[in-house]
């Protein structure tokens, strides 16, 4: 079906392909031979968790259709780990007729699944913490794999107004330990609820040697919910007249 009668091509990648750690931003589609006849080449293309739903194509696909068409992805991240992933699903659907006309089958197709080798360092970031609004987290790691011989800077940002983070950024160099520690500001006007933490990664060197750094998650709790927090002083002395205390 073409894109007039609501045709669509759908690609499942397998959760291997996590796309929830990178974002969508950055996903874009292309077809080198166009034989589906995409207007001036350009392919559209959605993300919704796991599917790529490709549309815009111009030629019918039905019993006559013979040729092979090539449809490219681009910037889909890769585990984080070497494993082989799950099956990758391509189906066609027509909107109109509501079903899928076309579809694969798993192992009764070649080429479903990929295997993926280590090739780069990790960065290990902290799993999700969970900070009340209006105060700050304890210190959050991030460790290097292995420890680096050039500097690579590290730095996280969120979207959400009102958190901060503290330093700004991580810096890793021959002269430091592998692992840098960070504490996460959230200001009283942040909601309750999951954020993301993008991170950037930037390796002064020409052969990047650490894999690509992936999103994380901060769960802020409502300074409602929680209970008051105290100020706790020690006891102070009793001092002569004139007389100064020691430190409390």
């Amino acid at each position: 079906p073409t894109s007039n009668s609501g045709g669509r091509v759908y690609i499942d990648f397998p959760e291997e392909n996590a796309f929830e750690r990178f974002g969508d931003s950055e996903i874009a589609c292309a077809s080198s031979d166009n034989v589906l006849g995409f207007p001036e080449g350009q392919v559209f293309c959605n993300l919704a968790d796991q599917r790529v739903e490709v549309f815009g194509m111009t030629v019918e696909y039905d019993s006559t259709f013979t040729d092979i068409a090539s449809i490219t992805v681009r910037n889909v991240p890769n585990p984080l780990v070497a494993t082989k992933s799950g099956n990758y699903v391509l189906s066609v659907y027509n909107s109109q007729a509501r079903e899928i006309v076309a579809r694969s089958y798993g192992i009764l197709d070649a080429n479903s699944t990929l295997s993926f080798k280590k090739t780069l360092y990790y960065i290990n970031l902290p799993s999700t913490p969970e900070v009340t609004a209006g105060t700050y987290s304890s210190a959050q790691t991030v460790m290097l794999e292995r420890a680096t011989i050039y500097d690579i800077t590290i730095t996280p940002t969120c979207d959400t107004e009102g958190i901060t983070f503290v330093p700004t950024e991580l810096t890793f160099s021959s002269s430091s330990s592998n692992s840098q520690t960070f504490k996460i500001v959230v200001s009283t006007t942040v909601t309750a609820g999951r954020h993301r933490i993008s991170w950037a990664k930037k390796e002064e060197t020409s052969k990047v040697r650490y894999a690509m750094v992936s999103h994380t998650f901060l769960n802020i709790i409502s300074e409602l919910k929680t209970r008051r927090w105290f100020v706790y002083i020690d006891q102070i002395p009793q001092l002569p007249l004139l007389g100064v205390s020691p430190a409390i």
